[in-house]
């Protein structure tokens, strides 16, 4: 674990997901702009694609394109959300905490509002998503489709990329929802508006770390999610190092006594 409470592996997510096999003997190649993250699917849209190839398309062309790209933006949209699951829950389940689905860490976050828990939990929404992590996922994503996109397209990113990085805000949202019932801590990422006028707008943040309260309940807390964990590791050492010690003398003292 590094100074804000990652877990050193590499290849933590490694096999979380496998590539299915193709559906057919070449791939679809599609548009980066194929559908939009937060807008709906129209005619409008369409049109706005495919551009003049559109004006002598029938009202049954347009509706199977339409039907086409939603179809394939909600294949993408539920291929997104389990892969971003998944990492969170990699993640948090590597910080000690028991879940098999993103239900039970909601649950488990609901009935303990502590700041150690709300620090393994922002540490799994936000630690495992760096490093172009979206753009990992938009390639299995399009593998598994059986998709690639247009090679004349490359400058532009990609929808898929820019559905997971969506789909990985959701996922936070859900999981601040559910302690609106409890004891509604949320955690966070971006200062308030109240934080950037005390603390200046020129305080920048480092990516991964955080600037002012990173959890509702623990505004005045000056250690990050990073620091509360390390200092719980260093709490574990030291209880294991004590344990260890007391195995050590309880041997030593037996072996002496058969030994008398």
């Amino acid at each position: 674990m590094n100074q804000r409470g990652a877990v050193n592996s590499h290849s933590a997510f490694a096999n979380t997901y496998v590539r299915k096999p193709a559906a057919g003997p070449e791939q679809q190649a599609v548009s980066r702009s194929l559908f939009p993250v937060g807008k709906r699917i129209n005619d409008d849209y369409v049109m706005q694609l495919y551009g003049l190839e559109t004006q002598s398309w029938t009202k049954e062309q347009f509706t199977e394109a339409v039907e086409n790209i939603t179809r394939i933006r909600t294949e993408a949209r539920s291929y997104a959300k389990g892969h971003c699951e998944s990492r969170a829950l990699t993640y948090v389940k590597n910080l000690g905490v028991n879940v098999s689905s993103m239900k039970e860490l909601k649950r488990k976050f609901a009935e303990d509002g502590s700041t150690l828990f709300a620090a393994k939990v922002w540490a799994a929404c936000y630690n495992p998503f760096e490093n172009n992590w979206e753009l990992e996922g938009e390639r299995e994503c399009l593998a598994a489709m059986n998709l690639t996109y247009k090679e004349a397209e490359a400058r532009l990113k990609g929808c898929f990329a820019r559905l997971f990085v969506d789909e990985k805000k959701e996922m936070c949202k859900g999981i601040n929802k559910a302690t609106l019932a409890t004891h509604g801590g949320q955690i966070r990422m971006k200062r308030t508006k109240e934080e950037v006028i005390r603390l200046g707008v020129h305080k920048k943040r480092k990516k991964g770390t955080v600037v002012g309260g990173w959890y509702s309940l623990a505004i005045d807390d000056l250690m990050g999610p990073g620091e509360i964990l390390q200092k719980e590791l260093q709490k574990e050492l030291q209880v294991s190092q004590v344990l260890v010690c007391h195995v050590f003398v309880y041997f030593i003292s037996n072996y002496t006594l058969a030994a008398t």
